[in-house]
């Protein structure tokens, strides 16, 4: 989700400051070939299932492969243009970045709807167990019972913040539409189905909205906080 919103941003950027964006890339990507986590719906049902799952939203090494054209590219009309030189031979390579886009359009615009729709209570709110049955369609998975509970146990940050946004739909002074960075959130939340995974943010609203009433909300940490942290251990001359 992170290399996603970056590439969106690299969409938007001005041609000018395109060699910015390549340092930024390199600095997400570190050394050597970058390894990127599964999109959040294929990781919570790793984390269940023990074994490597495919999303139906992405294709195999997907988003590396676009950070690594990104890297390789000169300009931002050539990557737009498909003219980015490979390595070997003679083909090109480049980026729809509008496709990218609209998938996250596609995906901000249904989460919108669902909220509105349970604002105008065309929608019932759903349970824990309705949410994650609901959120896992496109993988048209046949759990057990007991499996579908477990995974809504995993996703218990996830849930947290779709409930406090579902009851934010009851109050019209929330704009959905002014929101739709929502998504994105709930989305990265899906990450801490992995008991061991913490998340570093700046968004402390994030954490606000969940802290009372999920224990994996302890996992999510402030940058301040983090260096707070680290700069404490270096002033007692322990190392990192």
């Amino acid at each position: 989700m992170t290399a996603h919103e970056f590439l969106l941003a690299v969409r938007t950027s001005d041609p000018a400051y395109f060699e910015l964006s390549k340092r930024k890339a390199r600095s997400l990507c570190g050394l050597g070939s970058p390894k990127l986590l599964p999109l959040p719906g294929a990781f919570a049902l790793q984390q269940l299932l023990k074994e490597p799952v495919c999303s139906p939203n992405d294709e195999k090494g997907g988003f590396r492969k676009c950070l690594q054209i990104l890297l390789r590219a000169t300009s931002k009309d050539e990557l737009e243009q498909f003219q980015v030189s490979r390595s070997f031979g003679p083909k090109k390579d480049g980026l729809n970045l509008d496709s990218l886009h609209q998938r996250q359009v596609a995906g901000k615009a249904e989460h919108v709807h669902i909220l509105e729709s349970l604002r105008a209570r065309e929608l019932a709110r759903p349970d824990q167990a309705q949410w994650v049955k609901r959120s896992f369609r496109p993988f048209a998975m046949s759990l057990t019972e007991l499996q579908w509970n477990e995974l809504a146990e995993l996703l218990d940050a996830a849930f947290k913040l779709d409930d406090y946004l579902c009851e934010q739909a009851s109050r019209k002074v929330y704009d959905f539409t002014k929101h739709d960075s929502d998504w994105i959130d709930l989305q990265q939340l899906f990450y801490l189905s992995d008991p061991t995974m913490f998340m570093v943010t700046n968004d402390i609203k994030l954490r606000n909205r969940i802290v009372k009433k999920c224990l994996g909300a302890k996992r999510i940490i402030l940058l301040d906080e983090l260096l707070r942290d680290v700069n404490a251990d270096l002033s007692r001359g322990s190392s990192w």
